[in-house]
């Protein structure tokens, strides 16, 4: 067919062809719970029992492996970006761990994780309306002139959502990573932001934490003279619907024959 195109299409067409070299595909990937288990099939040995790689694989791990190696899922399946791939090897340095630990050795009560890039627009108040409306609140973050100090000031969405498991869960959150984490000092949540993987927010870096029913988002960006963390409150349930009704609208009615 492309044989009887006028020159100009066919060159046209070629540069298209040339450029989707440049990224891996795997239409085999529906959710991020398939793409960790493929991810664990191809890292472990061929002989590895695949009923326990199943077992193993999860959306959340899927989420992780994802960030680290800069895949999207689409309604096609996963998508490299250009010229990356989509299983490469992921190698922790001495500086970014999977789970952080306190001085000591001690694991931290919480896993500060680097956001998946799906939620890009959830760590901001102009988000679209579905994800606005399962948003519980926000917490603004400064630690002052000095550095050490810690104001909060919290900026509320849903009032039903903010009941007393979310109020304690939240505060829960925020005290151990201001026991010794993120949001110890500026200094520590500059230090915290150098040496871990996070997703890029223009000048800021988003991380994230998530618990049984809750996701929380932290927009970083330590600096004198600006708010230092923006913490995005949402219910993990509400949030789940509110992402399944977006993805059945941009799929859009299917065509009758």
């Amino acid at each position: 067919m492309l044989e009887s195109e006028p020159p100009r299409y066919l060159d046209f067409a070629s540069s298209i062809l040339k450029s989707l070299d440049q990224y891996e595909f795997d239409s085999s990937v529906e959710n991020l719970s398939d793409y960790s288990v493929n991810y664990l099939a191809k890292m472990l040995p061929p002989d590895f029992d695949r009923e326990i790689i199943e077992i193993a694989g999860s959306i959340n791990l899927g989420r992780d492996i994802a960030a680290r190696n800069r895949a999207i899922l689409t309604e096609y399946g996963m998508v490299s970006r250009c010229g990356e791939h989509l299983y490469s090897m992921i190698e922790a340095n001495n500086s970014e761990n999977l789970t952080q630990t306190r001085k000591g050795g001690e694991a931290m009560k919480y896993e500060v994780k680097c956001a998946a890039e799906e939620h890009k627009t959830m760590f901001y108040s102009d988000c679209s309306l579905e994800l606005r409306e399962v948003c519980v609140g926000h917490l603004r973050m400064d630690f002052g002139r000095g550095g050490s100090e810690f104001y909060s000031t919290w900026w509320g969405n849903r009032p039903e959502l903010n009941d007393k498991i979310f109020r304690n869960e939240l505060d829960d959150v925020i005290n151990a990573l201001r026991k010794d984490g993120l949001l110890k000092s500026r200094s520590e949540m500059m230090k915290f932001c150098s040496e871990n993987s996070h997703l890029p927010l223009g000048e800021s870096r988003g991380f994230a934490v998530e618990t049984e029913q809750h996701l929380f988002l932290f927009r970083c960006k330590p600096q004198v003279g600006d708010y230092d963390c923006y913490c995005y409150c949402y219910n993990k349930q509400e949030l789940q619907i509110a992402q399944s009704q977006q993805q059945n609208q941009s799929s859009g009615p299917m065509m009758s024959m």
